[in-house]
């Protein structure tokens, strides 16, 4: 029970800096915020591992022109009773190659919540509940990848990104692609 509390402590905690991150900023000019649907692909670095497809919604603030924050929410299509949910909070320097195209690595950390009486996890945290023969997981994990943006009007940006999820000693391979509006 007290592992319980710890980890709902954790993600609140967690969830609490992400919103203080988004919306605790008080100056706002134009396209200093956006918001985004992205497609995912996900993979587990094992030889005979399955791919998980999911949709994200995403927002983003800049902070500055060179420094933006991203929280981000992910579904993953149920596959052997797996749907699993991804939040998360990444940090991008801004790296312009023109004024259409810019680079940029991430960094960042989240947690996903999975249920399902298949669902395998090597190194799970904790179990919150078993309901019914189906456990509820929870993960924390860390990003660390990249991506690229490319201007396609004044208010509107695609984007590809990269990120490997890594989750005490195994890693997820992410690969997106979205677009982003920008107000």
């Amino acid at each position: 029970m007290v592992n319980v509390m710890k980890h709902r402590t954790k993600c609140f905690l967690l969830l609490l800096f992400a919103f203080a991150a988004v919306t605790g900023i008080r100056s706002q000019e134009k396209n200093d915020y956006a918001f985004g649907i992205n497609y995912t692909a996900s993979f587990d670095n094992e030889e005979n591992s399955k791919a998980y497809y999911g949709l994200a919604a995403k927002f983003q603030y800049h902070l500055h022109d060179l420094v933006r924050l991203q929280s981000s929410l992910t579904y993953f299509f149920r596959k052997d009773y797996l749907g699993p949910v991804d939040f998360s909070v990444d940090i991008h320097p801004l790296i312009y190659l023109s004024e259409s195209i810019s680079l940029y690595p991430l960094a960042g950390t989240g947690f996903s919540i999975a249920e399902g009486p298949s669902f395998r996890v090597r190194d799970e945290i904790d179990v919150i509940d078993v309901i019914n023969n189906v456990d509820i997981t929870t993960q924390l994990f860390l990003n660390l990848g990249g991506g690229i943006d490319i201007r396609l009007s004044s208010n509107l940006m695609g984007n590809i990104e990269f990120k490997v999820k890594n989750v005490r000693r195994d890693s997820w391979f992410n690969t997106s692609i979205g677009l982003v509006y920008l107000f």
